[in-house]
C-alpha cells in the first residue's frame, strides 16, 4: 500500500494569478506575472518570495503573501544617471546598463564578453536581470557633499552638478564652472576612465538653486 500525501498549494492558484506549485525535489515555489520565486522564509501567517534566479543572476526581486495573497511586490531599486554624453544609463549596484529597445538594457562597459543585461516593464520596474559581470563596476567619485551627478535641463542642456554648483561642457573630458563667462574659474577634468583627476570647485559666487521636475528635467530658479 503507498500513502500519497498532497499539499494544498500544489498547484493553486487565486484572484491575482499567483500559482503555488512544488519544484522537482519537493520546496515549495510560487510563480507570478511568469516568473518564478523560492520560499525564503516564513512566519504562522507571512511568507516571503525570492526570484527563482536570485543565485544565477542575483535579481533581488521578492513577493510577500499572506494567507496565500499577495500582499507586497519588492522590485529591484535603481537609478537613472546621465553619462558624460548626456546618455540615459540604469545603475543597479554600482553597474550601468544601457538601452538597446525599447524594453531591454546590456550592461553599458565596453567588455566584449560581458553578459549582464535587464528589462523592463510599461511602468518602468526591472521585471528581469542578469546583473552577474565580467568586470568590476566602474568607480565614481564622491565630493565632499554628495556625487558628481549630471543633470538636464528643460531645453535638454547637461550640465555638472558638483556640491551645488554647476559646470557647462567645454570637451569631452572638461568642465568649466556655469559663470565663467563671469570670472568663475573653477573646472572639473575627467580622464578617459570618466573618473575624476582635476577638481576646483572655489567658485567667486553663490550656489545657484535648481529644481528638479516630475519628469526628471531641471529647471533654475531665479535668485
Amino acid at each position: 500500500m503507498v500513502l500519497l500525501t498532497f499539499y494544498y498549494y500544489y498547484i493553486i492558484y487565486n484572484s491575482l494569478g499567483l500559482e503555488f506549485f512544488l519544484s522537482r525535489i519537493g520546496n515549495e515555489m510560487l510563480k507570478y506575472q511568469g516568473y518564478k520565486y523560492h520560499l525564503r522564509h516564513q512566519t504562522e501567517m507571512k511568507r516571503v518570495w525570492r526570484c527563482s534566479k536570485n543565485y544565477a543572476t542575483q535579481c533581488k526581486a521578492t513577493l510577500t503573501t499572506v494567507y496565500n495573497e499577495l500582499m507586497k511586490v519588492t522590485r529591484i531599486p535603481y537609478d537613472v544617471v546621465l553619462s558624460q554624453r548626456g546618455k540615459r544609463l540604469i545603475m543597479v549596484d554600482g553597474y550601468t546598463f544601457s538601452q538597446t529597445k525599447s524594453t531591454y538594457w546590456t550592461c553599458s562597459s565596453k567588455f566584449a564578453n560581458c553578459k549582464a543585461k535587464l528589462k523592463l516593464n510599461n511602468k518602468e520596474e526591472i521585471i528581469e536581470i542578469n546583473n552577474v559581470h565580467s568586470h568590476e563596476p566602474r568607480k565614481y567619485v564622491k565630493s565632499s557633499d554628495d556625487s558628481f551627478e549630471f543633470i538636464e535641463l528643460i531645453g535638454g542642456k547637461i550640465l555638472l552638478m558638483a556640491e551645488g554648483f554647476t559646470f557647462a561642457k567645454a570637451s569631452q573630458r572638461h568642465w568649466y564652472c556655469s559663470k565663467k563667462s563671469k570670472g568663475c574659474k573653477a573646472r572639473v577634468h575627467f580622464n578617459a576612465e570618466n573618473t575624476v583627476i582635476q577638481y576646483d570647485n572655489n567658485h567667486n559666487h553663490q550656489k545657484p538653486v535648481y529644481k528638479k521636475l516630475l519628469n526628471g528635467h531641471y529647471m533654475k530658479c531665479m535668485s
